[in-house]
């Protein structure tokens, strides 16, 4: 429900297509738009929608001004949005359909069976390629 909340109320555009490398999903503040790949049209709704709350978790964070240039931050603002993904993922259940299910039940095994350091273990090595660029 926060999500829809922070897209609207920042009028942020949700539209899908092309995006660069592995990216599922990517906000351009300076365009006020969310950026999901064309190919979530074919994703589970409980998928796409786990992606786009990852996503509306960054709009959140430039709303509140907690946008910060560099590595550090980078790796705490992704280390929330995956978490916001993985919550939205945990109460919906695995469904194990596409790759992107997989992804996002392995995360919420890695927490619930090894504990959170595990899990951001494994979301530190997804995003690493793109904060260590910042």
């Amino acid at each position: 429900e926060w999500a829809v909340e922070v897209l609207s109320s920042s009028r942020t555009k949700v539209t899908f297509a092309e995006l660069p490398g592995g990216e599922y999903g990517l906000y351009v503040p300076s365009e006020r738009t969310v950026y999901l790949r064309n190919w979530l049209i074919w994703e589970t709704r409980e998928a796409a929608a786990s992606v786009l709350l990852h996503e509306a978790s960054h709009v959140r964070d430039t709303m509140e001004r907690l946008y910060r240039p560099g590595k550090a931050y980078c790796y705490q603002t992704e280390v929330r949005a995956y978490q916001a993904a993985v919550d939205l993922w945990s109460s919906v259940g695995p469904r194990y359909r596409t790759i992107l299910d997989v992804q996002l039940t392995e995360l919420v095994r890695l927490r619930n069976e090894y504990g959170e350091s595990s899990m951001l273990d494994r979301i530190h090595g997804y995003v690493r390629p793109v904060c260590e660029a910042r």
